[in-house]
């Protein structure tokens, strides 16, 4: 009997494994380092587009293939994007079910596309309030509130270098005059400060003009 059972465990150890393709399912998710999904990004397994990202940045499919095949996966970051490392991801198809569904666990992947360009928040604030026109890089773009203060919306390039300017030129007795402000781009979106704090100057008295008098007029 333990010869027969033994003989048995040979015989289904050697027994070939079936290498028949099958259907399995896909998820594949795309968003941003910041956690925003990406809408309409293509996604190829080995370079064959399987379809497109959805709103929530998910595309949900099948494939046909056997098990241990190994599916290289690319995404198509948009414009303005830069793919995350690695740009691509291989999955592996396994052959494993649910015990409680019987169905076959899906094949996942997650793509990041870090965005060229960030979008950040200079808030200005002028001290004591008043209110006072901002340039961004030579651009008029808004004035400060009645309490001093201003939100501006900045996009640019990380790293990027960009100035601020209180322009002072309708309150010329406001110390200093013109200041501005160089403040380099972060690589996340964040708040950036700009404080200043004014003086004001008080208009120079006159002296009063003497009053000259008449010499003697001849008679």
């Amino acid at each position: 009997m333990m010869g027969r059972f033994i003989a048995a465990l040979l015989l289904c150890a050697c027994a070939p494994v079936s290498k028949e393709a099958f259907d399995v399912s896909l998820i594949v998710r795309v968003g941003t380092d910041d956690r925003r999904p990406l809408n309409g990004v293509t996604v190829c397994a080995d370079d064959r587009p399987l379809g497109q990202t959805g709103p929530d940045g998910i595309l949900q499919t099948r494939v046909a293939a056997a098990p241990g095949t190994a599916l290289r996966l690319t995404a198509a970051c948009p414009p303005n994007h830069q793919p995350g490392s690695p740009a691509d991801r291989t999955v592996v198809v396994r052959h494993r079910r649910d015990r409680q569904t019987g169905r076959l666990y899906p094949l996942e992947a997650t793509f990041t596309c870090v965005p060229g360009q960030r979008t950040h928040v200079v808030i200005v604030r002028a001290s004591p309030p008043c209110v006072l026109p901002v340039q961004v890089t030579g651009m008029p773009l808004l004035h400060t509130d009645p309490d001093g203060v201003a939100h501006v919306a900045v996009t640019g390039a990380p790293d990027q270098e960009i100035e601020i300017v209180l322009d002072t030129g309708g309150r010329p007795t406001l110390r200093p005059l013109m200041p501005r402000r160089r403040l380099r781009l972060p690589e996340r979106p964040r708040f950036l400060v700009f404080d200043q704090v004014f003086t004001e100057e008080k208009p120079k008295k006159r002296p009063a003009r003497r009053q000259s008098h008449p010499g003697p007029r001849r008679l």
